[in-house]
């Protein structure tokens, strides 16, 4: 790490410049720490939110978003789970969500699945009915899959 530095300079209202003040008496920390501590944390959020945003649109894996945040993978996730995002960890979960939609006739799940499919992968329509060998020729094998009760029957 080069211990040279670069100045940039920030123009802050007067009121703004009262507050860094009262707080640098209250931390006991000069204004331009706080200020560098605060640029610092800031690039850190940015960096991170850029990553986010870049695998939740699929441009990057877990490993590259965390790379691109310079943050370890581990840190990576916790910091996805912390904000409520699904980690899918299988490529094929989006087709195979419309695969079950076909397979239940669940209209508002396999148009929100195609959308999502087609926002990702650039396709418009899919029918992996026709291209899928993963439920075999029938839907009837999801009764195989699923051998629990759906929508809270009892069985």
């Amino acid at each position: 790490m080069s211990t040279k530095t670069v100045t940039k300079s920030v123009r802050l209202t007067p009121e703004e410049s009262t507050a860094l003040a009262q707080l640098s008496e209250q931390t006991m920390a000069t204004e331009a720490a706080l200020l560098k501590q605060w640029v610092q944390q800031g690039m850190r959020a940015k960096k991170l939110d850029l990553a986010i945003h870049a695998y939740m649109e699929r441009r990057v894996d877990l490993r590259g978003a965390a790379a691109m945040a310079e943050v370890s993978y581990n840190r990576f996730t916790h910091e996805l789970q912390a904000r409520r995002i699904v980690i899918l960890e299988e490529d094929r979960f989006l087709e195979r969500t419309l695969l079950l939609a076909k397979a239940f006739n669940d209209e508002a799940l396999q148009v929100a699945s195609e959308k999502v499919l087609g926002e990702y992968s650039g396709a418009k329509k899919f029918d992996f009915w026709q291209k899928s060998n993963f439920w075999g020729d029938s839907p009837r094998v999801i009764e195989k899959v699923l051998p629990y009760p759906c929508d809270g029957e009892q069985g």
